[in-house]
């Protein structure tokens, strides 16, 4: 059930971009500067339920090219189960790179928008409380988690320099005491 509710979630945030479409290009970034090839952002996800999650990630990165950029990002997460009547705190970063494999879907399609399609390869250390996701003798403290996540992303343009995004992630590492699903599902903006 709560990956159907994620699957419509994302169908409403894909619906405008689809049948709403920009007429005007934006989507080709120009490189005239150094500074030009920087971008900074913010990621989220929001999950309320019997486990509440709150995700912020904020990003920076650079463009090596045109299709293909790299960066950091930090992550913060408010966790919490209703159930087990607990919640903490998770916090790491991420290290991550992309590259649009399509960069502007309405030079293959009918469609007129300049929705880019992009694959993602991240490698994630977070901090975790041993009590709430290990299960051994010694829960005390906190513990370095760490996993690679790979999947794929929507990048609207919004301007020259803006664009919205919608990835779904897959953790190759997965534990189910994680409180992350698969897939992984984030949105946020470019600038």
């Amino acid at each position: 059930m709560r990956i159907i509710k994620q699957l419509l979630f994302l169908l409403t945030l894909i619906c405008p971009v689809v049948c709403f479409p920009q007429a005007k290009k934006t989507s080709e970034r120009e490189f005239k500067t150094f500074y030009d090839r920087f971008f900074y952002g913010s990621g989220f996800n929001l999950m309320f339920s019997t486990i509440d999650l709150i995700d912020v990630t904020p990003h920076a990165g650079v463009y090596i090219n045109k299709r293909w950029r790299a960066g950091f990002a930090g992550i913060y997460s408010y966790y919490s189960n209703s159930l087990k009547s607990n919640s903490t705190h998770i916090w790491g970063v991420r290290f991550f790179t992309d590259f649009a494999v399509i960069k502007n879907i309405g030079d293959l399609t009918p469609v007129k928008s300049d929705l880019a399609i992009r694959l993602e390869v991240s490698y994630n250390s977070l901090s975790l409380q041993r009590k709430y996701f290990l299960t051994s003798a010694n829960n005390n403290g906190r513990y370095l988690y760490h996993t690679a996540l790979v999947g794929v992303g929507l990048w609207q343009p919004i301007g020259k320099r803006a664009a919205f995004f919608i990835k779904l992630l897959y953790n190759t590492n997965y534990m189910s005491s994680l409180p992350f699903d698969n897939p992984y599902i984030e949105f946020g903006f470019d600038l």
